[in-house]
């Protein structure tokens, strides 16, 4: 898909391309608040999607960026989370495990349980910002 940017009342400028959709899904399982800073290794839940895939990585790659996704609660507030494990349960049904959440300065949504039903979407190279500048906007 090409993504154009009305410049004037006419004109339009190309600003990227996107390759392939967005890995989304919504949580099967409720999400208890979990820790802040280290592995989540009490807590796991089943995510339904409704493309793609995922896998599981090592620690070092979880670090780097990997396995991090974004799961919208009841507040309309996104938590990012990281996971290193992935096991596919079903048609299109994974259970994620060994979590890190409260990422990218979210911590507070850590400390709150997430019901059934969550959105969730994969941040990868397929999830692309519109603009980067608020001038844009």
């Amino acid at each position: 898909m090409a993504l154009w940017r009305a410049t004037g009342s006419a004109s339009f400028a190309f600003v990227r391309t996107v390759d392939r959709p967005a890995v989304t899904g919504v949580t099967l399982d409720p999400l208890p608040a979990g820790p802040v800073g280290r592995f989540d290794r009490a807590h796991s839940f089943r995510v339904s999607l409704a493309y793609g895939a995922l896998a599981s990585v090592s620690d070092t790659a979880l670090f780097a960026g990997a396995n991090v996704a974004a799961l919208r609660g009841p507040d309309g507030a996104w938590e990012i989370i990281g996971f290193a494990e992935a096991q596919l349960v079903g048609a299109g049904a994974f259970r994620l495990s060994r979590l890190l959440r409260g990422l990218g300065g979210e911590e507070h949504l850590a400390t709150r349980s997430l019901a059934a039903g969550a959105d969730f979407v994969l941040l990868d190279s397929a999830v692309t910002p519109l603009t980067t500048s608020l001038a844009d906007i």
